[in-house]
Parts: structure tokens; C-alpha cells; sequence
């Protein structure tokens, strides 16, 4: 196999325990995962349980920062708290 491979990007939206499942998948299958939070407490949260650090302040203002879009993002909050 070809060590040219792209390894897949992937952003993670939401820290609670939806997504706490989620990162244990995402890191066995060794994928680039970028989470992102809202609250400093549930980022912190987060960090604590899985040694993940996660980006605080939301989607909206992680975008205005990253404009580079992933490969692919999982949503694990209620979507009505993406509007937020």
C-alpha cells in the first residue's frame, strides 16, 4: 500500500456523551479529529474524560478561524444548538 495516502479529516461538534462515544471509534481508527465545543466547562469536561482537548467557543467561530473544511463532520449535539 502506498504511504501517499491522505489521512481523513474529520470534525467532531459537541463534547457531550454522544461525542465522548464517538471519540473512542474515531481514535482506534487513528483519524485526524478536531473537536469542537461550546463552553470552556464542557470543553474542559471533555479533556478530563478523554484527553482529547476540544475547541471551545463553537462551530461559527471555530469556521471564522479554520475556513479549511474537513473531510467530514460528525454532529453530536442537537442540531437546534448549532444555531445557538
Amino acid at each position: 500500500m502506498s504511504n501517499n495516502v491522505k489521512k481523513l479529516s474529520i470534525w467532531l461538534i459537541g463534547v457531550g456523551p454522544i461525542a465522548r462515544e464517538y471519540i473512542k471509534v474515531l481514535k482506534k481508527l487513528d483519524i485526524d479529529v478536531k473537536v469542537i465545543g461550546k463552553s470552556i466547562k464542557n470543553v474542559n469536561s471533555f479533556y478530563q474524560e478523554t484527553g482529547i482537548k476540544a475547541e471551545p467557543n463553537g462551530i461559527q467561530n471555530w469556521i471564522k478561524r479554520n475556513p479549511i473544511l474537513p473531510d467530514a463532520a460528525i454532529v453530536a449535539t442537537d442540531i437546534s444548538a448549532l444555531s445557538n
